[in-house]
């Protein structure tokens, strides 16, 4: 039977802490220990009956979506540094400060289609940016996202899509034209590893006013390791998005070399390159496209 990480992770916590009766002083090594364990249970998740149950909820979310005439589309991404993701309010945070994205059913680790999504929105206006300028970009990524518009981005939308009705009647909020999935790993990572502690150490903590004042803390915490590869899928509205990207791309004597689907993925390498998580800064959470499915 699959081991359920986040379930372990809090009964290991409830145990130790009991044997230590409590002490806070063992507060350290309780934490070294349960990080050391739930990584050891990690390497035995990854077995058929899981691979069966997110195959098969995969091809639910497929039908539902071709059901609403989206396509969709399946793409392998591979991360190629530790990926820290949902720091806050994460699995674990009570017993580390730092959480981490613990299915709440599954207690697998995953990528959240909210982290995948808000990362692929940024990547997108940052390359309709470079194309059609800040104000354009920003409009046309809130079109595209099904967000409500203001006045000013209805007038500069309606002068670049030469009020293009099928469009307008979107301009107040709609479903999404680009809709993501959580991301769930089919690959173990570095030594078949799903989790590793690692550690970070803050060094500014309360009221440091000097260098001489500071102390630094080391935390223990739990990440995924790099080299794991998750399948992300996500759903697009053909039609629209292709209304959208001929438009923009009409005044270009490359336009009919360029494919919607080259279009998104290309979008997707970018976001993995920027970063999808945290301490992207830092130079965690990258990813790399390895496999278009489709």
């Amino acid at each position: 039977m699959a081991i359920n990480l986040k379930s372990k992770m809090i009964r290991d916590f409830i145990s130790k802490m009991r044997s230590y009766d409590g002490d806070i002083d063992n507060w350290p090594r309780v934490k070294r220990e349960i990080a050391e364990e739930v990584s050891k249970e990690s390497r035995k998740i990854l077995v058929d009956r899981y691979i069966r149950y997110i195959n098969s909820l995969y091809n639910n979310i497929q039908t539902a979506f071709r059901n609403l005439d989206y396509d969709v589309k399946h793409v392998i991404i591979s991360n190629k540094s530790r990926l820290t993701i949902m720091r806050s309010g994460g699995t674990g945070e009570v017993i580390y400060e730092i959480g981490l994205s613990l299915h709440p059913i599954l207690g697998i680790p995953y990528v959240p289609s909210s982290s995948i999504k808000g990362s692929y929105r940024n990547a997108l206006y940052e390359l309709l940016t470079e194309m059609v300028g800040e104000n354009s970009s920003t409009a046309i990524t809130k079109l595209i996202f099904g967000e409500k518009l203001r006045k000013e981005e209805k007038r500069i939308l309606m002068s670049i899509f030469q009020k293009n009705e099928s469009l307008e009647q979107y301009f107040d909020g709609h479903l999404s034209w680009i809709e993501f999935f959580d991301a769930y790993p089919y690959t173990y990572g570095a030594n078949n590893y799903l989790i590793i502690p690692d550690v970070m150490t803050p060094h500014y903590k309360g009221d440091v006013k000097t260098e001489f004042d500071v102390s630094p803390t080391p935390l223990i915490h739990l990440v995924i390791p790099e080299g794991i590869k998750f399948r992300v899928v996500f759903a697009y509205n053909k039609k629209y998005l292709s209304k959208i990207f001929d438009q923009l791309f009409r005044d270009n004597k490359y336009a009919k070399k360029i494919d919607l689907e080259e279009i998104l993925l290309d979008t997707l390498k970018v976001a993995g390159f920027l970063g999808i998580g945290g301490r992207t800064s830092l130079g965690y959470s990258s990813f790399e496209v390895v496999q278009d499915e489709s």
